[in-house]
């Protein structure tokens, strides 16, 4: 329970990090991300956990995908990294889908990541959270 409450409180802190990124408004032709998760949420160092979500995109033109990444770890806090670039070429001309990433840590700690979508027109979509406890 104790550390839900330090997962909500570094939400609260890392949303002024990254405060540079401006999603499009909604509407016709501007991408979505949804159900991004980590499974499984709770992993051992070097055991490897799948993070996934789904993007939609009318228009079919989604190009690039990027994922951000904060931690908490030895009770030190990093703020967002810069983004990495997700590779979409399988995902090209396609309305919706799912991207799906193997991960594994070399040290304890709390991840959160960010993930969000852009496309040929420069669109970028909502973004999304999730987190994984790494023991």
């Amino acid at each position: 329970m104790a550390r839900r409450g330090v997962l909500l409180w570094l939400w609260v802190l890392t949303g002024c990090a990254s405060v540079g990124y401006q999603p499009t408004p909604p509407g016709p032709g501007v991408p979505t991300v949804s159900v991004f998760q980590i499974e499984p949420r709770l992993v051992r160092v070097g055991q490897e956990a799948t993070l996934s979500f789904h993007y939609e995109d009318g228009d079919a033109d989604i190009t690039e995908a990027y994922l951000r990444e904060a931690e908490l770890r030895d009770f030190s806090y990093v703020f967002w990294l810069q983004p990495t670039r997700l590779d979409m070429s399988s995902h090209v001309g396609k309305v919706a889908g799912m991207v799906e990433i193997r991960l594994r840590w070399d040290s304890e700690g709390i991840r959160m990541y960010e993930v969000y979508v852009v496309d040929k027109k420069g669109n970028k979509s909502n973004r999304l959270r999730a987190s994984v406890t790494v023991q």
